[in-house]
Formats: structure tokens, sequence, C-alpha cells
């Protein structure tokens, strides 16, 4: 992946997604963001072709795993790499979110450079495994 990721941020709290961005982009990302799980798939209904998503699990109206199972049975992306934030975990809905491949859940408060740290693994990871052995 030559060009920059691009992250998708779903999160209601703004200060959350200003502080991500900010982290994101010195890291080299390219970010967009989303308020909730409805806005987040209107966008990408509408094209819009993230790299990652990195959303809060609970939200008001459509939360993150519901975003989650969406683009699962519905998007042609079913493979889109997504990482959950919470701060109220539950057993049943990490369960689901495991389930359908999330890459990883963060428990809130987390350091935002371990967040960072792991979507920037996920990425070197996804890039090693595309190039040819013996390359």
């Amino acid at each position: 992946m030559n060009e920059k990721p691009l992250i998708l941020i779903v999160d209601d709290e703004a200060g959350l997604r200003f502080l991500l961005q900010n982290r994101l982009e010195k890291k080299g990302f390219k970010v967009d963001f989303a308020t909730d799980g409805a806005n987040a798939w209107s966008k990408l209904s509408q094209g819009l072709q993230p790299d990652m998503v990195v959303s809060d699990m609970k939200m008001p109206g459509m939360d993150g795993v519901e975003l989650l199972r969406q683009v699962r049975t519905t998007s042609a992306r079913k493979n889109l790499p997504f990482l959950f934030m919470t701060g109220f975990p539950e057993k049943r809905a990490e369960d689901e979110a495991k389930d359908l491949g999330c890459v990883e859940i963060f428990i809130k408060p987390f350091s935002y450079n371990s967040l960072v740290s792991r979507i920037e693994r996920y990425f070197s990871e996804a890039n090693a495994a595309q190039k040819p052995q013996g390359a």
C-alpha cells in the first residue's frame, strides 16, 4: 500500500474523534470521521473507501457492532478491518464483534499511543503479507 491508509473514525464523542484524528494524521494516516454507525454506514454506502474503521462500540442509534454486521452482510467490502473502542465492555457484544472478525477491542480509558501503534502494526503486517516471498 503506497498511498497513506484512510481510517474512518466512528464515535459520538467529538473530543475523542479530534484527539485520535490528530494522532493518526501525525503518523501519516488520512482520516475521515462519522458521528455514529448510521452516519458511517451512509458514508460507506455513498462510496467512501476507508482502509480501516476505528469505531466506538456503544453509540446512540446504530452502534459499532451493528455497523460491522451491516458491512459484513451487505457490503462489497466484507473484509474491511474494524478496530473497536468501548467504555462499557459487554461480553456478548465483544464476542459478536470478534466472531465478525474485528481486529481488536480497546477498553477505555486506553493509551492513544497503544491504539495508534496497533493500527500501524496492522498495516505493517498487511503490507508484509502482500509482498511476494523472496522479494
